[in-house]
């Protein structure tokens, strides 16, 4: 990754991190998480493209079992019929 892009990552997980917690909604929600899939056209992706999803949550729910599988189910549904 280049400076330019892990600055902007930076600024995003920052920003992600004030947004309300995806699990219970609490704001800020004080963590900011982020991943990618090898198959990243299952979430929007143009083909070729890569995609980063970004994603907030509040210290309690990071502790949940599943929470992670629960928020790579959510960007499923809600940026799978995304094509940008």
């Amino acid at each position: 990754m280049k400076d330019e892009q892990v600055q902007q990552v930076r600024d995003a997980l920052e920003r992600t991190a004030l947004r309300p917690c995806l699990k219970c909604g609490c704001v800020p929600a004080d963590a900011a998480g982020m991943f990618t899939s090898p198959n990243a056209q299952k979430y929007g992706a143009p083909i070729g493209k890569d995609r980063f999803i970004f994603y907030p949550l509040c210290q309690e729910c990071r502790k949940l079992p599943g929470v992670l599988t629960e928020v790579e189910s959510y960007a499923e549904k809600v940026l799978g019929g995304c094509r940008n």
